[in-house]
């Protein structure tokens, strides 16, 4: 299972009313940021956490379709996904990660096929 935090994606900045970790033995939670405050949906601007947990969502079947479907990595699980998507997550210079807000970062998924193909 893979836990996310919500950020405003205008101003880059934290929402305060979303969690944060660590778990009591120690482990990162959040594993990662997404966008929550003010996304657009077909009711209008929603905020709160469970938005950023629906565009995780979506970021792991787009990693899960090139995986497993697209044949890249066939046999991929959920670690490899964490995997995937720590690979291409941004991190602010000067933050220590993994952290109690950002977990390992915040998801970018153009950067994760980027990393993949080698462009970085």
């Amino acid at each position: 299972m893979i836990t996310v935090t919500a950020y405003n994606d205008r101003d880059g900045g934290f929402y305060e009313r979303s969690g944060r970790g660590f778990t009591a033995d120690r482990r990162v939670k959040p594993e990662f940021a997404a966008p929550g405050v003010e996304v657009s949906t077909s009711l209008g601007k929603r905020t709160g956490s469970s938005l950023a947990a629906a565009i995780t969502a979506g970021a792991a079947a787009q990693m899960m379709q090139w995986a497993v479907v697209e044949r890249n990595y066939p046999l991929a699980s959920g670690r490899e996904l964490k995997y995937y998507l720590a690979l291409g997550a941004e991190r602010e210079s000067g933050v220590q990660y993994p952290n109690r807000e950002w977990g390992l970062g915040k998801i970018n998924v153009q950067r994760t096929f980027q990393e993949l193909a080698g462009l970085f």
